[in-house]
């Protein structure tokens, strides 16, 4: 069969090869055209997914506690409790591991399985002395904060999530698990909540900065 070459200047007329205003009408309609295409063979390396930084983490922990505002503890049913067991009455704790697990970072060296306000922050000045802070200087969104009273009891009765660094007027936003809310008619509820510390009768007594980086390893 007859070739055709595109380019002009590498055209050789010949038997075999003509320039295309040399062909006829009627040659054009019973002509066949094939393409060929060669390149060098590309190997495709496997690309690691990207490591997260700690305030990756920390954002997804926070943002897996505001997707749950207003929940109350019917809500955390046996099918989204992800495995962690939420203790009617007191399950602050529990949902702060609850949102690490969410957020990938619920590892024995990182979050302790424990329930109890004073086991965790116990579990990090007896483990990791140099992730628990005492007051809110150097607060992040996404550390893990340990609420008392007003006057700084020796033990933590609350736990939270930072949602944000100290503010101007020295307050820390928060959300919180088991929060007493009141409703319309005065009663209280207990829910997920944001909460502004200090407030009377609470105060941060310590943070804990988790060493969410070690989720990558």
């Amino acid at each position: 069969a007859d070739g055709v070459i595109a380019s002009a200047d590498a055209a050789v007329v010949s038997a075999s090869a003509k320039q295309t205003s040399d062909i006829s009408a009627t040659e054009r309609m019973g002509m066949q055209f094939y393409a060929y295409a060669a390149s060098a063979t590309t190997t495709v390396t496997p690309v690691d997914p990207p490591v997260k930084t700690w305030s990756d983490y920390a954002n997804l922990v926070v943002s897996n506690a505001v997707a749950q505002l207003g929940k109350t503890y019917a809500d955390f049913t046996e099918s989204i409790r992800d495995g962690i067991v939420f203790n009617s009455g007191a399950w602050c704790v529990d949902f702060v591991r609850w949102c690490c697990k969410r957020a990938g970072v619920y590892q024995s060296d990182i979050i302790p399985e424990t329930s109890s306000s004073t086991s965790m922050r116990n579990w990090y000045k007896n483990n990791q002395e140099d992730r628990l802070h005492t007051g809110s200087d150097g607060i992040q969104a996404g550390d893990i904060v340990f609420i008392a009273s007003s006057t700084l009891d020796s033990s933590p009765y609350h736990t939270c999530i930072a949602t944000s660094s100290k503010n101007s007027d020295g307050t820390v936003n928060t959300i919180n698990g088991n929060w007493g809310v009141k409703d319309s008619n005065g009663n209280r509820i207990y829910q997920v909540a944001y909460q502004m510390v200090p407030v009377s009768g609470v105060v941060i007594g310590w943070y804990a900065h988790p060493d969410y980086e070690l989720a990558n390893s």
